[in-house]
């Protein structure tokens, strides 16, 4: 996995998230968005950061595949529901 998961269960996106004022309520932005990060939430923009983590990877030799998925899809994958 080369990427954070960007919800509130993470504590860095959850301190994050309370430092500009959102509550959470249930690892849910005022109870409703289980995202941490977003661009066209308009709700919850001001709670929110707009910025995405970018990731670099050199491929290496024996590298085959690149799966990307947004939070549904990782959260069924991973369990993390």
């Amino acid at each position: 996995m080369l990427s954070s998961i960007h919800d509130l269960k993470n504590l860095d996106e959850l301190t994050e998230v309370e430092k500009k004022g959102g509550t959470v309520l249930n690892n849910r932005l005022e109870g409703e968005l289980a995202l941490s990060r977003s661009i066209g939430d308009i709700n919850f923009k001001r709670y929110m950061n707009p910025d995405p983590e970018i990731i670099y990877y050199e491929l290496k030799e024996g590298d085959e595949y690149l799966f990307l998925g947004t939070d549904g899809y990782w959260n069924v994958i991973l369990h993390l529901t």
